[in-house]
């Protein structure tokens, strides 16, 4: 499986961090994406899990909604 997306870079980390809409791959498949950090690198790599579980499905879901509320700045 190939799964492109594109990054950017944190201005006050230097991380690259990848623009993701979802970290669920395919419902269907059961098909979640996980971020793996890499220190040395400074970015994240991406690994995808098949088949998994109604814990790993809800944790998708859950995660990408705790990474948008801490990075959504208030005026």
């Amino acid at each position: 499986m190939f799964l492109y997306c594109v990054e950017t870079r944190c201005p006050q980390t230097g991380w690259a961090v990848p623009l993701l809409p979802t970290l669920i791959v395919s419902k269907g498949y059961r098909a979640v994406a996980e971020l793996v950090p890499d220190p040395a690198r400074k970015r994240y790599d991406i690994k995808i899990r098949t088949q998994a579980s109604d814990e790993q499905m809800k944790a998708a879901e859950i995660a990408l909604w705790a990474v948008r509320a801490s990075t959504v700045k208030r005026s």
